[in-house]
């Protein structure tokens, strides 16, 4: 079994509708990676709807177990469950610098010396792609309003 251990992050939709489905979705993909590789998950933490707010509380908790040190990378679908900001971003990218940590996702590792370039670049546009949905929704609802 591999000597580390982490902690599975899922931010499910916040849709009622979609909720169990992308929850379930994400957890099952993941236990089956974790299975595969002898990945020892530590805890399963479940945030929803919380694409654009800081306040996340499973998101917290894992942040919390790393600081602590008792999990040593986090383990989600895709890099863009943790963060659409430049500000979680950058303290992710820091955790992996100064603390060691890892996230894995199915396809791609996120650790020091390990695609540092590509991880960077990632996560910048990750985070400009998000910035600009965002400037394109808020000049749709303008738009709407103005028409409405």
């Amino acid at each position: 079994m591999n000597s580390k251990r982490y902690v599975l992050y899922v931010r499910a939709s916040g849709d009622p509708k979609k909720r169990e489905q992308t929850e379930r979705e994400q957890l099952s993909l993941l236990k089956e990676f974790a299975e595969l590789q002898k990945i020892e998950v530590i805890a399963s933490l479940v945030d929803y709807g919380y694409a654009k707010s800081k306040n996340r509380p499973a998101f917290t908790s894992v942040l919390h177990l790393l600081r602590k040190g008792e999990a040593s990378g986090i383990l989600c679908v895709d890099i863009d469950r943790l963060c659409r900001d430049i500000d979680t971003a950058s303290m992710l990218v820091r955790l992996i610098y100064q603390s060691g940590i890892e996230i894995l996702t199915p396809d791609f590792i996120f650790k020091k010396g390990v695609n540092e370039t590509q991880r960077i670049v990632g996560f910048g546009l990750l985070c400009e792609y998000y910035n600009e949905l965002n400037q394109k929704l808020t000049i749709a609802k303008k738009l709407r309003r103005t028409i409405n």
